[in-house]
């Protein structure tokens, strides 16, 4: 199994954490539905964006 890289910013996650008063479970759930709606507004972006305004790039929303 590949080593995970430290997280840089610790002060982020524990600011994170406090929001949600030590609830790990109920943070990440959170963060899962932010994701979940950026995705949604990205794929609703790129139906709206032409090929070439991009360059030629599309965004991979299903790459995690």
């Amino acid at each position: 199994m590949a080593r995970r890289k430290p997280i840089e910013a610790p002060e982020a996650v524990q600011k994170l954490l406090d929001q949600y008063e030590g609830n790990h479970v109920r943070a990440i759930e959170d963060l899962i539905a932010h994701v979940e709606h950026l995705e949604r507004e990205i794929t609703f972006a790129s139906l709206a964006m032409s090929y070439g305004f991009s360059r030629g790039w599309k965004p991979d929303v299903g790459a995690r």
